[in-house]
């Protein structure tokens, strides 16, 4: 809801966007409203004349006349986005139904498209890409296997060539990465396909292993790591790119759903349940030596440093963990928004979602855990949201959320209403923080932590700490 002047202006959900006269407030007099079927209004926001309007597209509509607004812009958000890779200051995005959509990312909270490759053909589907400068590889399910397409002119994208895997009438890529100009492709009728791309525009293939129905893979140094959903992780030895060779394979035990390689250790999501964690020092001999239990619903899973992130599907967002100590993975902040989350990507302090919603853009800052949104949706309302974990021994997170700017207190009181300590005291943007409260010194029992802000609201919960 926004107000410019006497005109109050609302998302109405299904009916769209209605508009008040609100020059005398306590006779408000509704004016009429737009409405676009099939979706649903969700936000609005006002600059100068032009009002934003978020449903399932991004419309800009002309308010200079308050009675009339105009239609004068729309971007369109159609599809699921599967993945997404960042290069320089655009957003590159493989959907469903656009092909591959670039989008300005140069201003983080106002990302727009400058162009798109659209899909060969109505039943296609973009599901994964990869970039050998600027040529990306396209995988089409439906169609071509490959398609190969400049990006030296950002804004007109020029298709090169489509790639045929010779002697192959398999048409699902499920995953590809490209290393050391050779690309390797995880086809999920065949296994695992190894191009040379010395010539971009056409690929050859070189080497080819047998794999029972890969569904990712992920390429590091010598070692590629394909995912299997039902038989686990295979391990397979590409220092000769012409003659791969199957170092081991893990079965977990579940349904394996992707893998991020740091250091020694493999973090492999498993079940949408839990992360297994595996020592692959010695790639012919992994071994699992312990997990990270708990996530519900981890769909998609990349590392980044000292920090593993794990993007959610049905509670959507992500949580993000330090892997210091890769055995004992800790817990350091969480975004909860996003439903249905696909793939996440991270580059330095900035984390790209991809959704059946779309594609959001989030700003970690770990060495303060505030995470901070920079997309169309913001906190609706002051959140205090419950510790994690609960009970506790010694430390605990506490993460609560911001609608607008304000002063924030965050305390903690005894059963006793005695002050023990203050967590936090400073001015906030909108945002979602976290606070981390170490109890060290203080006797097991009930403690209670408090939020405070200027805008006159106040929320508290109650905590255990049991040691």
């Amino acid at each position: 809801m926004v107000i410019e002047g006497n005109n109050l202006y609302f998302a109405n959900s299904n009916q769209g966007l209605g508009y008040l006269d609100i020059s005398n407030p306590r006779n408000p007099v509704y004016i009429g409203r737009i409405n676009w079927p099939w979706k649903e209004t969700t936000k609005v926001a006002l600059s100068g004349y032009n009002l934003f309007v978020l449903n399932s597209d991004l419309l800009i509509l002309d308010v200079s006349q308050p009675f009339s607004p105009k239609l004068v812009a729309q971007f369109e958000g159609k599809g699921r986005v599967h993945c997404a890779i960042v290069k320089d200051n655009i957003a590159y995005l493989a959907n469903s139904q656009c092909g591959l959509r670039l989008l300005d990312i140069s201003n983080q909270q106002y990302p727009s498209e400058i162009s798109r490759h659209p899909i060969p053909k109505a039943s296609a589907s973009t599901k994964r890409f990869d970039f050998l400068g600027d040529i990306a590889y396209l995988a089409q399910q439906n169609y071509s296997p490959l398609e190969i397409v400049s990006f030296n002119e950002t804004y007109q994208p020029l298709s090169l060539n489509q790639y045929n895997i010779p002697n192959q009438t398999d048409h699902f890529v499920m995953d590809l990465q490209i290393q050391d100009s050779l690309a390797y492709v995880a086809m999920l009728l065949s296994g695992l396909h190894i191009l040379d791309l010395a010539d971009p525009a056409a690929p050859i293939e070189i080497g080819f292993l047998e794999v029972s129905g890969p569904n990712f893979l992920v390429v590091a140094d010598s070692i590629a790591y394909v995912i299997t959903p039902l038989e686990g992780i295979s391990m397979v030895n590409i220092s000769d790119p012409y003659h791969p060779e199957l170092a081991a394979q893990l079965k977990l035990g579940g349904i394996t759903m992707d893998v991020t390689v740091s250091g020694d250790y493999a973090y492999v999501a498993m079940d949408m349940k839990y992360c297994q964690i595996v020592n692959i020092s010695d790639p012919y001999h992994p071994e699992v030596c312990g997990s990270i239990d708990g996530l519900i619903d981890v769909a998609a899973i990349t590392s980044q440093g000292n920090y593993l992130y794990t993007a959610m599907t049905f509670d959507g967002g992500f949580k993000v963990f330090n892997i210091e100590n890769p055995l004992e993975p800790q817990q350091v902040a969480s975004y909860d928004e996003w439903k249905g989350a696909r793939g996440i990507t991270v580059r330095d302090n900035y984390v790209y979602l991809s959704s059946i919603a779309g594609f959001s853009i989030v700003e970690v800052d770990l060495s303060n855990t505030a995470i901070v949104q920079h997309d169309l949706k913001s906190p609706q309302d002051f959140i205090l949201s419950q510790n994690y974990p609960n009970p506790f021994n010694c430390q605990t997170t506490i993460q609560y959320e911001v609608p607008k700017p304000a002063h924030i207190k965050v305390i903690i009181i005894d059963v006793r209403g005695k002050l023990i300590e203050t967590l936090i005291d400073e001015k906030h943007q909108v945002g979602t923080y976290l606070a981390e409260w170490d109890a060290k010194g203080l006797p097991s029992g009930i403690y209670f932590y408090q939020l405070i802000s200027s805008k006159g609201m106040q929320s508290v919960r109650k905590m255990i700490l049991l040691k």
